[in-house]
């Protein structure tokens, strides 16, 4: 089974820590933003907090369903066009 998109990569704190900066939320503020195997998606919710469009997606179904459950408990946080 493929589990990779079930794991938090190691370099996800570092990016995650540039995306809270004054320059990363200025560098995504209203822009559009997608992420090809978004996995469980923290880079990507913290990306939806300033960009405009956000669109999280992955091909393993079972990752999917776990993302859509993170994209939903964060949805009061995100940009108005998050999927």
């Amino acid at each position: 089974s493929d589990d990779t998109g079930t794991v938090l990569w190691p370099a996800s704190p570092l990016l995650c820590y540039f995306l809270l900066s004054d320059i990363g939320r200025r560098l995504l503020e209203g822009t559009s933003v997608l992420e090809l195997g978004a996995g469980v998606g923290i880079p990507g919710l913290i990306a939806g907090r300033q960009c405009s469009t956000l669109v999280l997606t992955d091909h393993n179904a079972q990752v999917v369903e776990r993302l859509t459950a993170n994209l939903n408990l964060n949805r009061d946080t995100l940009c108005h066009s998050a999927t």
